[in-house]
């Protein structure tokens, strides 16, 4: 019994239509199915199959379930951290039979953060990215429709691929013997004289329904009826005894009895009368000689080799269409056509070789099918002249610069995208200019490509040049299209120039983009314009906030807020709640800097009510950072206001979502979100007094920067660390605990300096030899503490040799001072007047140059002189 269920347009049937099956973990599925079949149904016509959570896996329907797979055209797959980071069935069972069966997986990622989990379980598997917020890039819905054109095919395409074949043999059969049906499918097919007969067979996925019609009408088309014989077949009243095959005997057709499993053949007489003699149904060469006696005088067995066909019959056996999908002969027939110059077929293979559909992902041979593509398109255009197939040749040149790009070989997709700016250039002086759009487009890619090689100046040229195009177009045609195709030239921009810091430059090309994006939404007035004037808002924000204009700051991020509340009420989905709560924390943020903190919290609290309820709702690992975030934030205000008791029990919160998801991820980054987590609750605890407590969170936050240390190298935080850790022991008033952290930040400190030999580095190693001469101090260690402080000398006498400012000479004389101190405790009084006066003669001359001096030092020495 089948454990799928299915869902199509209007809930009509099934049967022959491209099969989509979707793989979500358990705990997800109801949250994204909806909105991602209905985003499929919306515009494809084809047959959603997902699992029955309600029923369960086991070991008697397992090879049913996986046998069912096996039939699907293409996987989706939502990626939620939960499927990424829990034991589940989809993850570990069903996408890896996808992949050993080479059915195409589409992975959506739904959630933010998950790249590198999700290519540490996919591998090289693109995804598309509905969670993406980059208004300068293809949309998610762009590239959900350009994936599924490339796997679905259409019904005219559909009518085709059945005309191609010879003729049809009806395959009839118990639902419950579904295997052997195929099996038999597969031997029959296996020989080469059978290609083009197609087997009709009642699609058996579909759960309890009979098509009593079509059932009738494919009858009526065959030639030859097959019955795949086993005990099922007679061991119960089924609808293959009480009509297929009473309907196949009343129209006369010949038929084969096929055994595939023992039968009582006196049992199959009585309840198939006149049935003929039952054949072995595992031996090719018997099969064969009763399928050429009963088709001979309808069929040829000589099989076409025009590449039309081979493309046609390729893709049937590909997809499924009245045959069973063989990958195999499927690759043979369309590579057979491309070798030809089948177009169709080069095309078909190439978004197999990308998806990954018949065959294993390979994005060499992907490239190779394009450039001969390419050269086909090319070879046409200089025959005909036509600008259609300008066209063509030209964004197959783009095409294959962006096979390069999507395998980071960046130099070789700008070496064609150059080409493709050359092409298009002569394109346009020769078709009367009307390439103006494509040259722009060369440009466009061009810039992006020198932004992800870091050449911003040249990444900027190709952006303008891109620009004065569109600004051109648009002044000729004044479109929807051409005033988004200028607004994303001045966004593009501007993200250039606050890549260089020239803010005020990129505040200019925002507001020209924002400009423009305003007068499309009053046309468009859509969500997806609405969420572009959002990201624009946010953007001039940032940009203003960076600029120290926080009043104009908060009226972006109002004005992002107002469309973020119209959205939420328009669009029934996770996305604009994320955004509201998104500006919720930019106003927060604002008034807060603006010293406005109850007016923060109000809107810090908002966000915190959304992002609650979104994971109560779904419960993922996004869901529960942002959670985590805003209880964390809640917590500084309410520090900020005073209330420690209440920012402790906030960063509790925090921390307890944080320990959780690092004890789930173990990343880098949720090791670095819980390290912080501490420091803020370490600090909280010290300020209350509690710093036995606080010293706990220090220990754990220690323990944590050696994780991170051994990952990065970042050896500097594990030295402030040990530093943290030795002022609270020292506060507390253990010294000898406080002097062993403190030695290991010096460790540290000196192995950083040695290796690097700066300027910052030196006066870390400095201050934290400070910090062991005051603790020998305190100790009486009194010879220990003048040896850690002429190594603090000897470094600021250093650094005092190669820049000699009056803070460094403050921090000369105050060292000299220093040792003038410990030598008087150690009872040598001559020692102590030579520092001291090196001290106040260093102190009087900075007197003259500037007030640095610390009088009651100066007091302090001028005393201990006239002692």
């Amino acid at each position: 019994m089948s454990i799928l269920k299915y869902k199509t347009r209007g809930q009509s049937s099934p049967n022959k239509k491209q099969k989509i099956y979707y793989a979500a973990h358990e705990k997800d599925f109801n949250v994204y199915f909806n909105e991602i079949e209905g985003e499929i149904l919306s515009k494809y016509d084809v047959a959603i199959w997902y699992r029955d959570i309600e029923k369960e896996i086991n070991i008697d329907n397992e090879q049913e379930h996986l046998s069912d797979l096996s039939q699907m055209n293409l996987f989706v797959i939502p990626v939620t951290s939960r499927l990424l980071t829990t034991p589940n069935y989809t993850l570990d069972k069903e996408y890896k039979y996808a992949i050993e069966k080479h059915i195409p997986v589409l992975p959506i990622m739904v959630e933010e953060n998950l790249v590198d989990l999700f290519n540490e379980k996919f591998g090289e598997i693109q995804f598309l990215d509905k969670s993406s917020k980059d208004l300068t890039a293809i949309s998610y819905e762009e590239k959900l429709k350009k994936y599924l054109d490339s796997i679905i095919i259409g019904d005219e395409l559909t009518k085709k691929i059945k005309e191609s074949f010879d003729s049809y043999i009806f395959l009839s059969y118990r639902k419950k013997d579904r295997i052997y049906a195929q099996e038999l499918m597969k031997l029959i097919h296996s020989n080469e004289k059978f290609r083009d007969v197609a087997i009709w067979y009642d699609e058996f996925l579909t759960p309890g329904e009979n098509f009593n019609n079509e059932i009738k009408e494919a009858l009526n088309k065959s030639d030859l009826f097959t019955l795949v014989v086993t005990p099922n077949l007679v061991n119960e009243i089924n609808y293959v005894m009480t009509t297929e095959y009473p309907e196949a005997k009343n129209a006369g057709k010949k038929i084969i009895p096929a055994e595939l499993v023992a039968t009582d053949k006196n049992e199959l007489t009585s309840k198939y009368p006149e049935i003929p003699e039952v054949i072995d149904g595992r031996d090719i060469n018997i099969i064969s000689e009763k399928i050429i006696d009963n088709l001979k005088d309808v069929v040829s067995f000589e099989n076409e080799t025009d590449s039309e066909h081979l493309y046609l019959i390729g893709l049937a056996y590909l997809i499924g269409v009245d045959v069973e999908i063989n990958h195999e002969l499927s690759i043979e027939l369309l590579t057979a056509a491309a070798n030809d110059n089948q177009v169709e077929a080069i095309e078909k293979l190439i978004s197999m070789y990308h998806n990954g559909e018949g065959v294993t992902r390979d994005y060499e041979e992907e490239i190779k099918w394009i450039e001969k593509l390419v050269e086909i398109r090319k070879k046409k255009y200089e025959e005909t002249g036509l600008e259609e197939d300008a066209s063509e040749f030209f964004w197959e040149t783009i095409y294959l610069g962006y096979a390069y790009e999507e395998l980071h070989k960046f130099d070789k997709a700008k070496k064609i995208y150059l080409e493709s700016l050359k092409i298009s250039t002569e394109l346009n002086i020769r078709h009367n200019f009307s390439f103006k759009e494509n040259v722009s487009e060369c440009y466009d890619r061009l810039g992006n490509i020198e932004l992800k090689l870091g050449n911003l100046g040249k990444s900027q040229d190709y952006y303008l040049k891109s620009f004065e195009i569109n600004k051109q177009i648009n002044e000729e045609t004044n479109t929807l299209e051409s005033k988004s195709n200028l607004s994303s030239s001045y966004n593009n921009l501007a993200n250039i120039e606050e890549e260089i810091g020239n803010l005020e430059k990129a505040r200019d090309y925002y507001l020209k983009s924002l400009d423009i994006a305003e007068q499309i939404y009053k046309e468009a007035n859509t969500y997806i314009f609405g969420w572009g004037l959002n990201l624009l808002y946010n953007s001039l924000g940032n940009i203003e906030q960076e600029l120290g204009n926080l009043d104009k700051s908060k009226t972006y991020y109002l004005k992002s807020l107002e469309i973020a509340e119209k959205n939420i009420k328009e669009v029934i989905s996770q996305k604009p709640r994320d955004v509201l709560s998104f500006c919720y924390n930019n106003l927060a943020y604002i008034e807060q800097n603006l010293g406005n903190l109850e007016k923060s919290k109000t809107y810090y609290l908002k966000s915190l009510d959304i992002n609650e309820q979104i994971c109560k709702e779904i419960n993922t690992l996004k869901s529960r950072s942002d959670l985590s975030e805003s209880y964390n934030n809640l917590g500084d205000i309410e520090q900020k206001l005073g209330n420690l008791e209440k920012a402790k029990a906030y960063y509790l919160k925090s921390l307890k979502i944080a320990e959780q998801i690092n004890e789930i991820t173990n990343t880098l980054e949720s090791k670095r979100d819980l390290f912080s987590r501490y420091y803020v609750l370490m600090e909280i605890e010290e300020k209350m007094g509690n710093y036995d407590q606080s010293a706990d969170y220090y220990v754990k936050e220690l323990e944590l920067d050696k994780q991170i240390n051994e990952e990065t190298g970042a050896l500097e935080d594990l030295a402030i660390s040990y530093y943290r850790l030795g002022n609270m022991e020292e506060k507390m008033g253990n010294l000898d605990e406080a002097k062993t952290y403190y030695l290991k930040s010096s460790e540290i400190f000196k192995h950083i300096s040695e290796k690097v030999d700066t300027l910052e580095s030196k006066y870390d190693l400095a201050i934290s030899y400070d910090n062991l001469v005051r603790v020998e101090l305190n100790l009486d260690n009194k010879d220990e503490s003048k040896t850690y402080c002429l190594k603090k000398l000897e470094i600021i006498i250093e650094i005092n040799e190669k820049i000699k400012t009056l803070e460094s000479q403050k921090d000369l004389s105050e060292n000299y001072y220093e040792l003038g101190k410990i030598e008087e405790k150690l009872g040598n009084q001559e020692q102590a007047q030579m520092y001291y006066s090196k001290s106040l003669e260093i102190k009087e001359c900075l007197e003259e140059e500037l007030d640095l001096v610390d009088l009651d030092i100066l007091a302090d020495i001028e005393k201990s002189f006239d002692d």
